[in-house]
């Protein structure tokens, strides 16, 4: 896949929704797919050594630090084609206080969709590389990638219909790797009408892997019904091993999947229980490749619209700080 065809989803595109709640009945559920079956190859040996902090950003002082964080130039504009509308730069960024702020602007700007290619060039959607955006936000990378271990981010987020806030990872040799922390999009109920207290309170989960080496990819999301996360300094943390990955918010653990299962993911197999020279169903959306750590506000095409009802500008998320630790 070619960085052309990646640009739209590393402005936030594609999403599915698989309804569970912590406090709520499950509506909907679906299974990730374990339709492949792989022998065993990790050591079977759980690591319960102590977390080492290996990346941290407090933001203390003035400006971001620049040393850790980029704005990567081949996702700096969203296509026509993505689910985001938004025009990314450091200009949206604050940090003070103590807190990086991000802050979401209405506001006509005419700059290039990606940055090394020339104003003149068509891309893949058609239009001019240097086109207009009635929206700017920011979408930070980390320049380090990271793989197995802890992730941690402290945040607010903001309050609004289009908004899409999001702490993600990405990256890896593939084509597509990917876990979603938390993401927060657009509730419409089941008449149509768009709900903004449940859009901050859906917590949604995700992870993709292009598990066929085909361009595509699998993937398995979920969401949880659990606060508003727009009221409040809220914690979320990613706990991602060979064996599982596991979500937990304020300290409550909120979902957990796993790589191998014996019998199409209904019987979990974790480290403890993991045999090496037996044969494991797999979970073909279980990212195993090392990635950056994104953390970014979209606007989605669909949900936002110049002038349109329900947004207050400039909106703003707030974040506390951003953690990485491994073992």
């Amino acid at each position: 896949m070619s960085i052309q065809d990646l640009t739209p989803r590393l402005t936030r595109a594609v999403f599915c929704v698989l309804y569970c709640s912590l406090s709520m009945p499950q509506v909907l559920s679906a299974q990730c797919d374990y339709s492949k079956t792989e022998p065993a190859t990790a050591d079977g040996i759980c690591n319960n050594d102590p977390w080492v902090l290996v990346f941290e950003d407090n933001f203390d002082g003035d400006a971001l630090n620049l040393e850790n964080w980029e704005i990567q130039s081949h996702s700096q504009g969203a296509f026509l084609t993505s689910a985001s509308q938004e025009y990314n730069t450091l200009e949206n960024v604050r940090v003070s206080d103590g807190y990086l702020h991000i802050d979401i602007k209405e506001e006509e700007v005419v700059r290039k969709a990606v940055n090394w290619r020339p104003e003149a060039d068509t891309l893949s959607d058609g239009m001019l590389n240097l086109r207009s955006y009635n929206y700017t936000s920011s979408n930070l990378w980390t320049r380090k990638k990271f793989a197995y271990g802890k992730y941690e981010i402290r945040c607010k987020i903001p309050r609004g219909k289009g908004y899409w806030p999001a702490f993600w990872t990405f990256g890896g040799d593939n084509g597509w790797n990917e876990i979603d922390v938390f993401e927060f999009w657009d509730y419409y109920g089941p008449t149509g009408t768009f709900k903004l207290d449940k859009s901050v309170q859906r917590h949604r989960t995700n992870t993709h892997y292009d598990y066929d080496k085909t361009g595509g990819h699998h993937n398995c999301p979920r969401h949880k019904y659990i606060t508003d996360f727009s009221q409040g300094i809220h914690t979320f943390e990613l706990i991602w091993t060979p064996y599982s990955i596991e979500w937990i918010v304020d300290g409550v653990s909120v979902r957990k999947k796993y790589k191998f299962s014996k019998v199409m993911g209904l019987k979990k197999i974790d480290c403890n229980n993991y045999s090496e020279g037996k044969k494991y169903k797999v979970d073909k959306a279980f990212p195993t490749q090392e990635m950056n750590i994104i953390v970014n506000v979209a606007v989605r095409r669909n949900g936002v619209t110049p002038n349109s009802t329900g947004t207050s500008f400039p909106g703003v998320m707030v974040v506390d700080y951003i953690r990485f630790s491994a073992r």
